[in-house]
Parts: C-alpha cells; sequence; structure tokens
C-alpha cells in the first residue's frame, strides 16, 4: 500500500484492512530509519530500543499525527514516541521525541500524549525517562480556528506536575531541548546529556547545560546505557533481574595501609564494573551512584583533604536528594577540608549546601559515615555528621576526626581537629574505628542490618528526622 491518501474506511475488505494495518506500521519504521545522520546517531526508535528491554514497549498514540492534514503522515507519531515499557523488569514510562517529525508539526497531538504520559507515570509511581532532541527549526505556528485538535476536538490535557512524582524522573538530552521541553528536562532527579545537546530557553533563572547536567556521555549508545544503569542502582530493583547485579569483588581491594583518595576507595570499596559517577565535580572527589557487596548505594567519596567547590556540591546535593527521595542507601567516606568560603559567592553553592542538608536530616534512607582522613562527626556536617542522622559512624585509626560543637565549645579550645579518632570514640561520637582492610565489610554488614527497603515509600513515610530534631 502506497503513503499517499487511503481508501475510506467503509470501502475497505478485511484483507485490506489488515494491509492498512502493516503499511501503517512499515511507514513508522521506514519513516524513523530513512533519514540522514551523524556518525553514532541513533533514530528516536534506536534509542528507545537500546533502552528498554525487548518487546516490552507499548505506545501510547503510536499511530498518531500532525493535527494538519496537509501534514498528516509526514508527521508520525507527531514527533513523540511514548508508552509504557520495562527496563531490566522495572515498569517505566517512555517519551522519546523526533525531530525530522516535529520539524513539519506544530506538536499539539505531541504534547497531548506527553501529557497523557506523564499523567499515568506520576499517578501510577512509574519512572519515566524523556529521550530530548527537538527540531532544529522552530515548529510550525499553532492556529487554533484552523486546528483539528484544540479548535473543533478535544480541549488539552494538562500535565500533572511532575514535581508530584514519587518514582525517578531521567532526561537524556541528544539534541536541541528549549521551551517548555527544557523546563520538563531540568526537572529530572539525573540528566545526561551527548556533546550535541543544546539547552535553551527554560525560564528565567535556568541553568545552562554545563550547570544543569548531571553526567556527560561520549555518544549516544552511552547515553542510553547509561541511564539503564541508573535504574538498575536504584532500590526495588525486580527479583528477576537481581541476577545479573551480584556481588562483584572491587578491582582492587583496600590494603590496611591505603590510599585514601577517592579512587582508591572507589576501586576499594565499590562492586566491580556498578559505579556511576556524576561529571563536573573537582578531581579529588568522587560521587554517584554503585552497589557494595550487592547493596545499591549513593555514595561520595572525598579525598585529599581538599575543600568541596561548586560543582562538588551540586553533586553532593543531587546525591543526597536521590538517598531521601528513593531510600537509597547514602555512603560518605570522608577526608575533606569541608565546604570552600572562597567558592560560596558561585551562583547555587549555598543553596546546594542547605538543600544537601535538609535531604539528609529528613532522609529515612540508611546513612553510614566512613572517616579515612580529615572528617568531621558533629554538627551539621553535610559530608556526615551527627547532626544529620547517620546510623553508623566509622573511622579508619589515622582519620583525624573533628568533634567542635558550639554547645561543647569552651570544653574544646584545643580546635576542630584532634590527634586521631579516639576522642570522638571516646565521646561515643563515633561508634567505631576499624581497620581499612574491612571497611568493605563492614558496610556490607551495615547495609544487611539496615534492611534497604524496596520499592519506593509513600510520601507520609519519608519523614526521617525532623529539623528540630536534629538541633
Amino acid at each position: 500500500m502506497s503513503d499517499g491518501p487511503l481508501k475510506d474506511e467503509k470501502d475497505l475488505t478485511m484483507d485490506e484492512r489488515l494491509e492498512r494495518l502493516q503499511a501503517e506500521r512499515d511507514h513508522l519504521r521506514r519513516f524513523d530509519e530513512d533519514r540522514a545522520r551523524r556518525p553514532g546517531q541513533l533514530t528516536p526508535r534506536q534509542r528507545v530500543a537500546a533502552l528498554v528491554d525487548d518487546d516490552s514497549l507499548i505506545e501510547i498514540g503510536a499511530f498518531a499525527h500532525s493535527q494538519y492534514e496537509e501534514v498528516g503522515r509526514g508527521a508520525p507519531a507527531d514527533g513523540l514516541i511514548a508508552g509504557y515499557a520495562r527496563v531490566d523488569g522495572r515498569k517505566i514510562i517512555v517519551l522519546a521525541e523526533d525531530p525530522l517529525a516535529l520539524a513539519q508539526s506544530d506538536a499539539q497531538v505531541a504534547k497531548a500524549k506527553r501529557n497523557r504520559a506523564i499523567n499515568l507515570g506520576v499517578y501510577r509511581s512509574l519512572p519515566i525517562v524523556y529521550l530530548a532532541d527537538g527540531s532544529e527549526t522552530e515548529y510550525r505556528a499553532f492556529d487554533p480556528n484552523d486546528a483539528l485538535l484544540m479548535g473543533r476536538v478535544a480541549q488539552q490535557e494538562p500535565a500533572r506536575d511532575i514535581s508530584e512524582r514519587r518514582a525517578p524522573f531521567v532526561s537524556v538530552l541528544f539534541g536541541v531541548c528549549s521551551g517548555q521541553d527544557a523546563a520538563l528536562a531540568i526537572r529530572a532527579d539525573l540528566i545526561i546529556a551527548t556533546g550535541d545537546a543544546r539547552l535553551s530557553a527554560a525560564g528565567a533563572g535556568a541553568p545552562t547545560l554545563n550547570a544543569a547536567v548531571d553526567r556527560s556521555a561520549s555518544d549516544e549508545v552511552e547515553a542510553v546505557a547509561l541511564a539503564r544503569q541508573f535504574f538498575a542502582l536504584l532500590p526495588g530493583t525486580p527479583k528477576e533481574a537481581l541476577t545479573a547485579q551480584q556481588a562483584v569483588e572491587p578491582p582492587r581491594p583496600l590494603g590496611d595501609d591505603p590510599d585514601s583518595s577517592s579512587q582508591a576507595l572507589l576501586d576499594g570499596l565499590v562492586d566491580a564494573g556498578s559505579g556511576l559517577l556524576l561529571s563536573g565535580g573537582s578531581d579529588p572527589h568522587r560521587m554517584g551512584l554503585g552497589r557494595i557487596a550487592g547493596y545499591p548505594v549513593a555514595f561520595t567519596l572525598t579525598g585529599e583533604g581538599a575543600p568541596l567547590t561548586a560543582g562538588d556540591v551540586r553533586n553532593l546535593a543531587r546525591i543526597a536528594a536521590w538517598s531521601s527521595r528513593y531510600r537509597l542507601p547514602f555512603l560518605s567516606a570522608q577526608d575533606c577540608a569541608g565546604y570552600d568560603p572562597a567558592e560560596a559567592n558561585q551562583p547555587g553553592y549555598l543553596q546546594a549546601v542547605a538543600s544537601t542538608v535538609e535531604s539528609l536530616r529528613t532522609s529515612a534512607a540508611p546513612k553510614i559515615s566512613l572517616i579515612t582522613g580529615r572528617g568531621h562527626a558533629m554538627g551539621d556536617f553535610a559530608l556526615g555528621g551527627k547532626g544529620t542522622g547517620f546510623d553508623f559512624l566509622w573511622a579508619w585509626p589515622a582519620a583525624d576526626v573533628g568533634i567542635t560543637d558550639t554547645r561543647d565549645y569552651a570544653a574544646l579550645q584545643s580546635g576542630d581537629s584532634v590527634a586521631g579518632p579516639w576522642q570522638a570514640a571516646d565521646w561515643g561520637v563515633v561508634d567505631d574505628v576499624i581497620r581499612p582492610s574491612e571497611s568493605r565489610e563492614w558496610i556490607a554488614r551495615g547495609l544487611g542490618l539496615l534492611a534497604p527497603m524496596r520499592g519506593y515509600p509513600r510520601l507520609h513515610e519519608n519523614r526521617g528526622m525532623s529539623l528540630h530534631d536534629a538541633t
């Protein structure tokens, strides 16, 4: 059957109806495949196929197209692939833009599909993945007097506020992302971008692309793989997917006199191949998601006694928010001078610090702090102090543990730091002093005892410590 005008439905035989169905599916496939692409660029449907489990996608509005008859089937799906699918067995909502189709349409049908998909995702507490790649050209101007959808057929269904979600939201930016699309994309828990991504006009005060992106990808295949990895590292992974995520020994186990750099900690604590690191931080520090002895964790590994830059603090705020929102166990390995006063005037620095403290204090997720070098065990020190409600605070024998608290300042005139961890241990502020070589074992035992929850908490469950409880 040709791609031209189709016969009136009432005149079709059953064989012709089946032929039309196949023709519609073939048209979707050919439109996706028959296009010019940059080296390494995937088509919209290839991106979806790389993200979701085989044969798991069920589309919403698969045969939709532009509401303008002269465009019609020239904009398949009206430029937005949307539907239910699975990632490693976990149910999700996926949205994938097609810039070639969007360039020919006003995208009003696509907007209705997107709103519906977001509503379903929020209502059913399903993760949402947004594969953003808008048109290089301006969308066709919307004329309410000429359009079928808005003018004479149906009212747009408003999307629910994405902030109401109780499951993760991930944005992957492949190309142009502007206007309302950008305003949606930057509200994701995790923002991944390729080198071709562009973010613009997301609203007054919106962050730049570099400031918004959590992880840069070298190509589109890696970008999609990072999105899959993010979900695999969260609690609530379906049992059928766990067999592929058994604990894997770290590449370089820690000895009793280890290098306390963040890279050495990453290599010595985190299961091999499981680390997903955030971009934009300073070299001495590593922050991201991973598994320790099979347990999913959000981790911040600081090293070299270096202070936290603006990029580090932003990453820390993201990690703490994920931990709080999704009850993802939080591990802080401290060898850090704390916040850098010289960076305090950087845009968003103090807000990120406040957000981190609030996330940790109110989180019901398990929290473990390990002081490997320079660290702090009291107050609101957001890397793992008493004031942020950590379940366990441990230290290495060579750690330099600060224990200053304003209520006891007169008794601690020696300053913020003492020689070794022992005064903090004497006061019961540090729970135990452990051998570096046993750190992974202790952390795994702690995570097992704290019994990370599966699934996402109801809103009223995620209380943790209140601000008044912690002060």
